[in-house]
């Protein structure tokens, strides 16, 4: 079970989302959809910080995330400025070397 918590810097206009557990897509498309909207509405940036976390999704799921789960709810998702703190185990999925 996917656990997070996020916090809002209003000096840096970012979200940082920490994340401890399972990332799998049903956990990743709803938590993705509640923070996305809210960084759109005010204008921040997100940083997911996943050194907790294992990545348990397929790169084609990753791949297509937006196009499957989020382009229909909301294309301006895809201007929201995303960067990724990852684990060393994890490092060849989120930097796209396999």
């Amino acid at each position: 079970m996917l656990k997070h918590n996020y916090k809002i810097n209003t000096e840096i206009q970012t979200i940082v989302v920490t994340l401890n557990g399972d990332l799998v897509i049903s956990d990743m498309v709803s938590l993705g959809v509640e923070i996305l909207q809210k960084a759109k509405e005010l204008k921040y940036k997100v940083v997911f910080d996943c050194r907790q976390s294992r990545v348990k999704i397929s790169m084609g799921d990753a791949y297509f995330l937006y196009v499957d789960h989020y382009d229909h709810i909301d294309i301006g998702f895809r201007n929201v400025p995303i960067s990724y703190i990852v684990n060393k185990e994890d490092w060849s999925f989120y930097s796209g070397y396999r």
